[in-house]
């Protein structure tokens, strides 16, 4: 990964958080998530098909290749690791430790990410909830999570009401500061039990407080189906 350009790194992973969130991953989606212009991204994405870490699929979308799989994981286990670390041992709000482990993570080697591994208890997820990825590499076996978690717009037809539990908060809600202090304010957090309405325009989420979601904002929670629906 020494070779891979902040730049580039920050676009492998955007795809692999599209991706995570089910997202078709076009260079509109990468410009969008990372507020760059289109001619940026367009020349960002050449250069990650020249390097053979991304292609295309029928002119318009992208995919990783294995290797950029490989590369993509990597990058993301670094930044979900420097979030552990600043929120387990540095005690730094997660909210914060997001955005700061966007900086970090750009230059921790390997050997570090072992010795953050060594500090932490299970360091099996983000403080978010989501999958840290590629922990083979550093001699970690997580256990089965189980069911895939289901998205929002997966929950039925509007009127559906449904128990459910917070498994992840996606990393384009962790993006949007106003968006996250909504989240959090209201309860919905990762191990939180909260209801979910499917209405016309989109969800309502009830936990501590409600929180009114638009379809266009259906990845930004992942969630178990609780017995009793």
């Amino acid at each position: 990964m020494s070779d891979v350009s902040p730049s580039v790194g920050a676009a492998l992973r955007t795809i692999y958080n599209l991706r995570e969130d089910r997202i078709p991953v076009r260079r509109a989606r990468i410009r969008d998530r990372l507020g760059l212009a289109g001619p940026t991204v367009t020349q960002t994405v050449g250069r990650m098909v020249d390097a053979g870490l991304v292609r295309l699929r029928d002119e318009q979308y992208l995919e990783l290749t294995e290797d950029g799989d490989r590369v993509a994981a990597a990058l993301v286990r670094r930044h979900r690791l420097t979030e552990r670390l600043l929120t387990d041992v540095l005690k730094v709000p997660a909210a914060l430790a997001h955005h700061e482990a966007v900086t970090w993570s750009n230059a921790l080697a390997t050997a570090t990410e072992r010795a953050i591994v060594d500090q932490l208890d299970a360091p099996y997820l983000s403080p978010w909830g989501n999958p840290i990825p590629a922990l083979d590499e550093l001699g970690v076996c997580p256990p089965d999570p189980g069911p895939e978690p289901a998205s929002l717009a997966q929950l039925g037809p509007p009127g559906a009401t449904l128990p459910v539990a917070v498994r992840w908060i996606s990393e384009d809600a962790q993006d949007d500061e106003a968006l996250v202090a909504q989240l959090v304010s209201a309860g919905i957090v990762p191990g939180a039990q909260v209801r979910v309405t499917v209405t016309d325009g989109g969800y309502e989420l009830r936990g501590l407080s409600r929180i009114d979601l638009p379809t266009s904002l259906a990845h930004v929670v992942r969630l178990d189906v609780m017995a009793g629906r």
